[in-house]
């Protein structure tokens, strides 16, 4: 369900596209005309329809969720600096699909997060989020 204080990632929006795939912090519901305001990660805020909003891909640990705060710094529920992950859905470099990574921290680039190679630790590259899963 879309309810305040969860986070969701955007998706489809064509009127604005560099948004699709970030992930949004649901602040509140208008149910006057179906919006949800949602908090990005630069703490800015943007009115979307449920559409757009598509559930993460993994339960979140709830003491992890992000909280805004005073100075709107953006955290994910997921992934944290020394998770191990394994990559997925790599569509141009599909040969690092399955590669086991132990995460750095957050990536220059939107979304992403720098990784170093389990196999080859002096390797670092930078991934979308939506492409590691953790091990279980």
């Amino acid at each position: 369900p879309i309810e305040p204080g969860r986070s969701f990632r955007l998706d489809n929006i064509d009127n604005n596209p560099k948004l699709n795939g970030q992930q949004v912090y649901v602040l509140s519901e208008s149910k006057r005309n179906n919006n949800y305001e949602c908090e990005l990660p630069d703490g800015s805020r943007i009115n979307v329809t449920k559409e757009y909003l598509r559930p993460l891909l993994e339960e979140y640990d709830e003491s992890k969720r992000y909280q805004p705060d005073s100075d709107r710094h953006f955290t994910t529920n997921l992934i944290e600096p020394g998770d191990v992950m394994k990559i997925r859905g790599l569509k141009k470099q599909a040969k690092m699909n399955g590669s086991m990574v132990e995460i750095l921290r957050r990536a220059e680039q939107e979304g992403r997060w720098e990784c170093s190679l389990c196999d080859d630790p002096e390797r670092v590259i930078a991934v979308l989020a939506e492409n590691l899963r953790h091990v279980m």
